[in-house]
């Protein structure tokens, strides 16, 4: 059993990871990258429709969506060589004679036509949720908010029904909750949601239409975002791949460049043990001990088993990858890259502290299912997008760096991106039938007209509790039920007879996610002592206090332990950084809050080994305050 020594052990190959080990092999520090998926890019998937070499045949069955204040993953883009195209939008005869109004693309293709009186109850519970939510956005405040222990205590669901009088203002703030966050409304803390909406800058920030987070995709999917940073990984750190480079893919490559970083896939993690201390480590000077003994005293110690996952059909085969990369690893630190939910997947010496067992048992995944279906003709209408955007040429002024935090910029621009009609009919109908509510018509609940290989293509979210029933459904019968549900909308038979190509991704069924887009947190977590709520995990005592209940003032003092900054504190004295875009300080669970919390739990890494800050500015942090 080979037996390697590193500075750091990155677990989680996904965007947040590979993120994280780039800015610290830029650096000059060892890093191993290990993933049980056989792929890079975690909760993004981009996979060609049929076979063809052309780009634009590649569709997202994971998150897709980049917004035009997501300064970091637009540098990204550009860094890359990538290209973006604008998300289109669907629209209804006379839409552009309507005046602006707070119904505003909520959840495209969702909404349903409002009264007056209900559209001025809905602006102003919209109105109420951005400042209450602009209130909470950094967690540090909470102790001392007059009113977030309340918000925490309840869930989104209980205030929707108090504050509102109409049943169709709750109906769109609960389909608002279910296509945003992928949850139930009575699921959901409210102190949770507020704290979503104010570190992503607000309601408009997120909103369907252009301006919001849906207004770009990236040319050829995805997750070319983090294929293509593992190549740099693998080539040595500095270059930069062409245009569409889709590396990344081999596992055990070694670069060279300022540090070094090796890549091993298909293996999880089946243990992270304590160690002596960072100090012993760094007098050591090892490099490498092929002993299975190992002999350095220092850091963490991380058992790699293989996942046969993707491989060998679940097999243990002596042949797949994760077999060869097996083994027995040495770290001074190691970051977990990896959705809180997961942590508990991991065997811990000693068990986690009682915060972080909480938050791994308590926090929950959204739950989605993805569905492109793709057509010989288009029957429906688009309000704008769908132009190619080149990363830095000419015409592609999205692109250009917005290093504005989101607030700023939504201040620039108060009115909403694109009004939805008063007045709905549906296309292609002599009649003046009001267009259903989509959710009236099936399990999808958020819907986005695309192009794929120059057909037009639906891509169609099922979320929150549909999901789980859709998922459960044979293949045939969620074709069928979806293909009527656009039929019944769109009020037109080539939504059954003229579909081409029918995909379904079910992110639940992912053994490595378990759900997407991103994980939330119940009512009464953030705000609950992290003593008192371990007592109920199995494994966690009083006595395991870590880092993240010392010195804040909050963890300390038995009440808010539980909450964001308890769930990415580092832990075990500088030896376990956490990552992933549920622990960003803004736009946690879009890619852009992936690649914030990788470089923030970089650049803690690189200063608890003396190595500085990383890259510097050029991917710093805010102020601490996808979709699919």
């Amino acid at each position: 059993m080979l037996h390697h020594i590193y500075d750091a052990v990155v677990i989680g190959a996904g965007l947040s990871g590979v993120a994280c080990a780039r800015r610290l092999a830029a650096n000059g520090i060892r890093i191993l990258v290990c993933d049980a998926r056989q792929r890079v890019g975690g909760r993004t998937l981009s996979v060609p429709v049929e076979n063809s070499g052309n780009e634009d045949a590649y569709v997202d069955l994971g998150g897709q969506w980049v917004g035009p204040t997501h300064w970091r993953c637009l540098q990204l883009v550009a860094e890359l060589r990538l290209s973006t195209v604008r998300q289109q939008w669907l629209q209804d005869s006379g839409a552009a004679d309507q005046p602006l109004a707070h119904t505003t693309m909520l959840s495209s293709g969702a909404s349903a036509p409002l009264t007056p009186t209900d559209d001025a109850e809905l602006a102003s519970v919209c109105t109420t949720l951005d400042t209450w939510a602009m209130s909470v956005r950094d967690p540090a405040a909470w102790p001392a908010h007059p009113h977030a222990a309340e918000w925490d205590r309840q869930s989104a669901a209980d205030y929707f029904q108090r504050c509102t009088k109409s049943e169709a203002v709750r109906r769109e703030l609960f389909t608002l909750v279910r296509t945003v966050l992928a949850s139930e409304p009575a699921d959901l803390s409210l102190l949770f949601l507020l704290y979503f909406l104010g570190q992503v800058g607000g309601l408009l920030a997120v909103a369907d239409g252009d301006g919001g987070a849906q207004t770009f995709r990236i040319r050829g999917g995805a997750q070319q975002l983090s294929t293509g940073m593992a190549a740099q990984l693998a080539g040595g750190g500095t270059s930069v791949p062409a245009a569409g480079a889709r590396g990344g893919g081999a596992a055990g490559g070694t670069g060279g460049g300022r540090g070094s970083c090796e890549l091993r896939l298909g293996v999880r993690v089946a243990r992270i043990e304590q160690l002596g201390s960072i100090a012993e480590a760094e007098g050591t000077g090892a490099a490498e001990d092929t002993d299975s003994g190992g002999g350095f005293s220092g850091g963490v110690r991380v058992r790699l088993e293989p996942s046969h996952d993707g491989c060998c059909n679940g097999a243990a085969s002596a042949s797949c990858n994760g077999t060869a990369c097996a083994g027995v690893v040495t770290a001074r630190c190691v970051v977990v890259a990896m959705s809180p939910p997961l942590w508990k997947t991991l065997e811990w010496s000693p068990p986690l502290p009682p915060a972080k067992r909480a938050i791994t048992e308590r926090m929950y995944m959204g739950r989605c299912v993805k569905t492109i279906a793709v057509f010989d003709q288009a029957f429906w209408s688009c309000a704008s997008g769908g132009a190619l955007h080149a990363a830095g040429g000419p015409g592609a002024p999205e692109l250009q760096l917005r290093r504005q935090r989101p607030l700023q910029q939504l201040q620039q621009q108060p009115q909403p991106p694109r009004s939805q009609p008063q007045d709905q009919t549906v296309p292609g109908n002599t009649g003046s039938r009001p267009k259903p509510h989509l959710e009236d018509c099936g399990p999808v609940a958020n819907l986005f007209p695309s192009v794929v290989d120059g057909r037009p293509a639906l891509v169609g979210l099922v979320v929150a509790a549909a999901a789980a029933s859709f998922a459960a459904l044979p293949a045939a019968e969620q074709r069928r039920v979806v293909l009527q549900q656009y039929r019944q909308y769109f009020g037109d038979d080539r939504a059954v007879a003229g579909c081409r190509t029918f995909l379904v991704k079910d992110w639940m069924g992912e053994s490595y996610s378990r759900g997407c887009y991103a994980a939330v947190m119940p009512p009464g977590l953030a705000s609950s002592s992290a003593a008192a709520t371990a007592a109920g995990c199995d494994g966690a005592g009083p006595e395991e206090v870590g880092d993240e209940g010392r010195g804040t003032g909050r963890g300390s003092s038995g009440v808010w332990g539980c909450g964001p900054d308890a769930a990415r504190a580092p832990m075990w004295g500088g030896r376990v950084y956490f990552a992933g875009t549920e622990l960003a300080r803004e736009w946690a669970g879009y890619f852009e809050g992936a690649l914030e919390s990788g470089y923030r739990a970089a650049d803690e890494v690189a200063a608890a080994l003396g190595l500085g800050s990383g890259e510097g500015n050029a991917h710093a942090a805010g102020p601490a305050f996808s979709r699919l």
